[in-house]
């Protein structure tokens, strides 16, 4: 065989690896009701400790479920911000899965803005959602003008964690002011194991071998 023919199977055997481990790792998500379609229909305002939402717990403030406005997947979505009359509206919520100690996992997820503010059809409007796992965190700070119920302008975020024991709490949370009402909105989170490059090297090295034994 050709060196250059070579070369071009093993781009071609490296692209379907490729395609197919990211196949599988956005299908493998280890959380339960990532995009917060369960148990469904509207329900404005939950305290801290509620766990109406299936598989979610709100850990701090309020939050608002739900909303109405338009989602990346679905038709519901969070508020970590609780409505206004709250005692205490900077919320969060969080939700603890199975893990493998050392493994590495990405957590991608939908952010956006709640469009109800008066000034957020005439000023910039700035939140900042928090979100930790395993003694680990980072913030994302999203801004926007013009956000509407039909079109929110949701942005795909995402963040690698290492886990460090069997059983890992992911948590987001808003880091808005107090009183501030209108929050940082979540939908479409979803978390799955880092491939280890070992693993994909092995796979590759597995099919190309199968390859050359064939056309021999």
């Amino acid at each position: 065989m050709k060196c250059s023919n070579l070369l071009t199977v093993v781009s071609r055997i490296m692209l379907v690896i490729t395609c197919v481990t990211l196949a599988a790792t956005a299908r493998a998500n280890l959380l339960v009701n990532g995009s917060f379609e369960q148990p469904g229909g509207y329900f404005g305002n939950l305290p801290v400790g509620a766990t109406y939402i299936t598989g979610w717990v709100v850990t701090r403030g309020t939050i608002d479920y739900s909303p109405g406005w338009q989602c990346p997947d679905g038709v519901a979505s969070v508020d970590l911000d609780g409505s206004p009359g709250s005692t205490n509206n900077v919320g969060g919520v969080s939700q603890t899965f199975a893990t493998v100690p050392s493994q590495q996992y990405q957590v991608t997820f939908a952010m956006a803005i709640n469009p109800d503010s008066r000034t957020n059809n005439s000023e910039l409007f700035t939140r900042t959602m928090g979100v930790q796992a395993a003694g680990q965190s980072t913030n994302v700070t999203l801004s926007e003008l013009g956000t509407t119920d039909a079109n929110m302008n949701w942005v795909g975020e995402s963040w690698t964690f290492t886990a460090t024991n069997s059983s890992t709490t992911l948590e987001f949370f808003s880091m808005d002011a107090q009183n501030t009402y209108y929050g940082p909105t979540l939908d479409n989170v979803i978390v799955a194991p880092v491939p280890e490059p070992s693993t994909i090297f092995l796979t590759a090295l597995g099919l190309i071998t199968i390859y050359v034994i064939r056309r021999r």
